[in-house]
């Protein structure tokens, strides 16, 4: 019986960066060196990029974004990743997403 060799995995290295509002008054924070607008929406908030338009939206607690690099490197089903992209970590260090130790004390 011979063993199938599986994939080799890509190492996704952890997210890091930074993030700070530019103004609170108009929902604008920046993230590294591109700025976007912060609007709540009914499943959580909505990320637009304003140098390309791009838009994000990231549910309330953190657990998903539809950015491409969630998507592809760190949705823990989908690619095996650590569940948290610059947009979710940005969002959470502003206090505006929980913290994963925050919501299993919910749980």
């Amino acid at each position: 019986m011979t063993a199938t060799p599986q994939p080799s995995r890509r190492i996704k290295t952890p997210v890091h960066g930074s993030c700070r509002w530019v103004s609170r008054k108009h929902g604008i924070v920046r993230i590294n060196t591109v700025d976007y607008t912060v609007v709540r929406v009914k499943t959580g908030y909505r990320l637009v990029n304003l140098s390309n338009g791009k838009v994000y939206d990231l549910d309330h607690d953190g657990h998903w974004c539809t950015c491409p690099a969630f998507v592809w490197d760190h949705c823990p089903i989908q690619a095996g990743g650590d569940g948290r992209c610059k947009h979710i970590a940005a969002l959470r260090g502003l206090g505006l997403l929980p913290n994963p130790a925050e919501l299993s004390k919910s749980a």
